[in-house]
């Protein structure tokens, strides 16, 4: 023999000379389990073989199975995430129609809760492996959830815009400020998006596998991307708003307002959603990995921007300080002293006491307070005057 043996995973290629022979590597989707064999066999049955295997092997899926490293870090701060959300629950349970509660935003919190309770769980559906109702149900949790989060931050941003920079419009603006159906609103628009996206350019479920690799990829896909990038542009839109409002009212006295929380979890958030977008349109592999922290992140942001604050007031502050009569104190404080502050003082009150079905329908419980400390001060204020 004037040529080598052809181990397994070779095949014999004859050469020009007679009796002669080079071994070649057997190709991907080909093996060979003998010596010197003059061809390699192809695979069957749908196995695969990458090249010079002896044998053929079927291909794994590839997905982020629960034991997994990803899935691991995604549940540990899904998890958490929930037990703030509950911490915070059995918080404003317990201080449930006192000043601190009501100053968090009264029932508006409870509904924020839910909102980031939906995103969170939209974060678990990352996990497992894909169908049609998972990569659909994943994205639409999350944009209805956080779309009612950032409504109902809309509405605390609106209040303190409008009392302290729309003063001689109040009457006006009353008719327009409905909690309840900006916030209705707010969600069902995205309702409509979400419909819409479903039914014409729904998320589906592909795969994707190479010839130089034994795995295939199962991931969802958001269609063309035009549903998707719609649904985030309009929770952007909600947020910048959110940080306009808010940024105008910055300098409003801090007992009456919460615009720094405010404006730090919208910048917290459209930071996160600007940097995925390139991500996103290029196709980068962990692109999902990179939104289940997007989502994580923008749910913290939330968090302990609007409820860490109210956690400190009501597990740390004396007892003295949270009364109804030491708020009053605390917010005349921050009252300038200049007699042309009077009329927007009063309009504020005109708007923050307003009808039933304005302010108190969503138990911000600050209007009776409010009140009384326009009221204390204008005495005040009327008797220095004359003296």
């Amino acid at each position: 023999m004037c040529s080598a043996i052809c181990l397994p995973g070779t095949a014999k290629k004859l050469l020009k000379t007679s009796c002669c022979h080079n071994c070649i590597q057997c190709l991907e989707g080909t093996y060979s389990n003998e010596t010197n064999l003059p061809n390699c066999l192809p695979c069957e049955n749908g196995t695969w073989s990458l090249k010079g295997w002896t044998s053929c092997k079927p291909k794994e899926e590839d997905y982020w199975k629960w034991d997994g490293s990803h899935a691991i870090v995604l549940l540990t701060f899904t998890v958490l995430g929930y037990l703030l959300l509950l911490f915070t629950l059995i918080i404003f349970l317990v201080f449930y129609g006192k000043p601190v509660m009501k100053q968090a935003g009264g029932n508006l919190c409870f509904l924020i809760m839910a909102g980031l309770t939906l995103s969170y769980t939209s974060v678990i559906l990352f996990i497992g492996k894909p169908n049609v109702h998972i990569c659909r149900s994943r994205q639409v949790l999350y944009a209805l959830g956080f779309s009612l989060t950032v409504s109902c931050i809309l509405v605390k941003a609106l209040r303190t815009f409008a009392c302290f920079h729309l003063p001689y419009q109040c009457e006006r603006v009353k008719r327009f400020y409905k909690p309840p159906v900006i916030i209705a609103c707010g969600t069902l628009i995205q309702v409509l998006i979400c419909v819409f996206w479903l039914i014409f350019d729904s998320p589906a479920v592909e795969t994707f596998q190479s010839d130089q690799s034994m795995m295939i990829t199962v991931q969802c896909n958001e269609g063309s991307g035009v549903g998707f990038g719609i649904m985030l542009c309009y929770i952007a839109l909600l947020a910048f708003v959110c940080f306009l409002m808010a940024f105008k009212g910055r300098k409003v006295p801090q007992a009456f307002n919460e615009t720094g929380h405010i404006i730090l979890s919208m910048l917290i958030y459209l930071f996160v959603w600007v940097c995925f977008t390139p991500v996103y349109i290029a196709k980068v592999n962990e692109r999902y990995s990179i939104q289940a922290a997007a989502v994580l992140v923008s749910c913290y942001g939330v968090i302990f921007c609007h409820f860490a604050p109210k956690w400190y007031m009501a597990l740390c502050k004396k007892k003295e300080q949270l009364t109804r009569e030491a708020y009053i104190a605390r917010a005349n404080a921050h009252i300038p002293d200049t007699v042309d502050f009077f009329p927007e003082i009063i309009q504020e009150a005109a708007f923050v006491t307003g009808s039933q079905n304005t302010i108190n329908s969503d138990d911000t419980g600050l209007g009776s307070i409010n009140l009384e400390i326009t009221n204390q001060t204008l005495r005040k204020r009327t008797r220095s005057k004359s003296i």
